[in-house]
């Protein structure tokens, strides 16, 4: 007999002796708790590890946005998550057309598609990071002693370049840094996991024997 206990995508087979099997079904809130706390230990390391990875830009608004949404034991199954904030996070994580098809190493979520190769990205997306930048001074398309018109007008034309550019090349290569970081913690996610049960069923049996 076994009893199959959730943790995301994941379901892990409990096999144990008679003793344990016959108390299983009892023992799910105590199991629930530890395998909580398994959870919770993976989220917080894929969120550290996915910030490290995730490219800093200018801003930091693509580190500053990753945050857990960590499992809770009272919840029916005990599911966590690591996202962003960040508009653009998904554009960074998967890439766009042909080049993010050709670099992602994974599997795209059904509600992303990599679009257009033959399409440029919006380039009221990209002013900022080129004004930022300072791609306007760096294109020369602006000199010293400028109006604010005529610098609003360069860094529009900055942005018009970029954006041709990445159409040019493909679009934008995938940048994997929330797979990077939860691949990384497959296996000690597994190990975890097998840990807090082996915990819960230790904790259940010397609760049980001190009766």
């Amino acid at each position: 007999m076994s009893e199959k206990f959730s943790t995301g995508d994941m379901v892990f087979d409990v096999v144990g002796v008679k003793e344990v099997q016959t108390t299983i079904r009892q023992m799910t809130p105590l199991m629930k708790k530890h395998i909580v706390k398994a959870i919770n230990t993976t989220l917080i390391n894929i969120d550290r590890n996915a910030k490290k990875k995730a490219p800093s830009g200018i801003s930091g608004q693509l580190r500053a946005g990753i945050h857990p949404t960590f499992a809770k034991a009272g919840a029916k199954e005990p599911l966590g998550v690591v996202g962003s904030y960040a508009k653009h996070a998904a554009f960074m994580e998967f890439g766009t057309g042909s080049q993010g098809k050709a670099t992602y190493p994974g599997s795209v979520p059904p509600w992303y598609r990599h679009g257009s190769a033959a399409k440029m990205p919006p380039i009221s997306e990209l002013v900022l990071w080129v004004m930022r930048k300072g791609l306007d001074k760096k294109f020369g398309l602006v000199k010293s002693g400028a109006t604010s018109a005529q610098r609003t007008s360069a860094i529009e034309s900055a942005a018009f370049l970029v954006a041709r550019g990445i159409k040019r090349k493909g679009g934008l290569k995938a940048r994997d840094y929330f797979y990077q970081a939860a691949a990384a913690e497959a296996e000690p996610h597994l190990q975890r996991v097998e840990q807090a049960i082996l915990a819960a069923i230790k904790e259940a049996s010397a609760a049980g024997g001190a009766k």
